[in-house]
C-alpha cells in the first residue's frame, strides 16, 4: 500500500515538477543568450563591448538568482500546502480513512516530496553548471575549461574539508548531506502543517508561524553547535580550517537526522491522537 501511495503522490506532483524544469530551462537559455552569447560573438576587445558584456551579465545574473529563489521557495510552499490540504482539509477525511498505517501515510507523503525536491536541486545544479561552462568558454576558451572545472571542484572539496576522501567519495558525501538536509526541511514542513491543524481558526497562518519558529530554534541550535566546535577544535581550526568544516558538516548531518526523527515522532503522535480535521 505504501508503494501505491508514493506512486499516487508522484503522479499528482509531476505537473509541478515538469513546469519547474521547463521554467529553469527557459531561464538558463535566457541567461546564456543575454550574458554569454554576446561575449562569445563580439568578444571583449574594447571598452564599450566590455561595459555591455558586464551590464548584460549582471542583469542576467540577477534574473537567474531571483528565479532560483522563486523556484526553491515556491517548491517548499507547494509541498507545505499540499501536505495540509491532503491531510487536514476536507480531503483529509478521505486520506486518513485509507486502510494503511499512520507510519505508511506519513512516509507516503514525505518520500515523494524529498525525491521531488532532490530532482529540482539537481536541475538547478545542472543549470548552474551549464552557465558556468558557457561563461568559462566565452571568457577563456575551451582550453581552460577543464582546468577551471578542476580548480572549482578541488576548491569546493578543500573548503568543506573532504578533499582527502577523493573527488568521488567527497561529492557522494556532499550529496548524501544535501539529501538529509532536504529531508529535514520536508519533515519540518510536515510537522508545521500538523501543528497548525490543531487550531480551530487561522490554521494555515499558525502552520506558517510554527514553521518559522521551528526554523529559528533549529538555526539557534546549529549556531550553538558551531560555537562549541570552534572552542573544542580551536587549534585544528587555526592550522587547518578544513578539519573544522568537516567536523561541522558531520555534526550538522547528525543534527538534521535528529530533527527528522523528532518531527516524525511528534507528527505521528498528533495524527494518531490529536487529529483535528476541518
Amino acid at each position: 500500500m505504501l508503494g501505491k501511495l508514493i506512486k499516487y503522490e508522484f503522479k499528482q506532483m509531476k505537473f509541478v515538477l515538469l513546469v519547474t524544469a521547463i521554467g529553469l530551462a527557459i531561464i538558463t537559455g535566457i541567461v546564456i543568450c543575454l550574458g554569454i552569447v554576446p561575449m562569445w560573438i563580439f568578444g571583449r576587445n574594447d571598452v564599450i563591448t566590455e561595459i555591455l558584456a558586464i551590464f548584460l551579465t549582471g542583469i542576467s545574473a540577477l534574473i537567474y538568482v531571483f528565479i532560483l529563489l522563486v523556484a526553491g521557495i515556491g517548491m517548499q510552499i507547494y509541498i507545505g500546502v499540499r501536505f495540509y490540504k491532503t491531510m487536514y482539509s476536507g480531503i483529509g477525511y478521505f486520506t486518513n480513512s485509507l486502510p494503511i498505517k499512520r507510519h505508511e501515510l506519513i512516509l507516503g507523503k514525505v518520500i515523494p516530496a524529498v525525491i521531488i525536491q532532490t530532482i529540482v536541486t539537481i536541475i538547478i545544479i545542472a543549470s548552474g553548471a551549464i552557465i558556468f561552462f558557457g561563461y568559462t568558454v566565452s571568457k577563456d576558451g575551451f582550453e581552460d575549461l577543464m582546468l577551471n572545472i578542476a580548480r572549482l571542484t578541488g576548491g569546493m572539496l578543500s573548503d568543506s574539508g573532504i578533499r582527502s576522501l577523493g573527488v568521488v567519495l567527497g561529492l557522494t558525501f556532499v550529496g548524501i548531506s544535501s539529501i538529509i538536509q532536504i529531508a529535514s526541511i520536508t519533515m519540518t514542513l510536515f510537522l508545521s502543517a500538523t501543528v497548525g491543524q490543531l487550531f480551530n481558526s487561522n490554521r494555515i497562518l499558525m502552520s506558517v508561524i510554527a514553521f518559522v519558529v521551528m526554523n529559528r530554534v533549529f538555526s539557534a541550535i546549529d549556531a550553538i553547535i558551531r560555537f562549541i566546535i570552534e572552542l573544542l577544535v580551536d587549534k585544528a581550526y587555526t592550522y587547518n580550517g578544513s578539519a573544522f568544516n568537516l567536523i561541522f558538516m558531520i555534526l550538522t548531518m547528525a543534527l538534521n537526522i535528529i530533527i527528522m526523527v523528532i518531527c516524525y515522532t511528534v507528527s505521528y503522535y498528533i495524527i494518531k491522537n490529536k487529529l483535528n480535521l476541518e
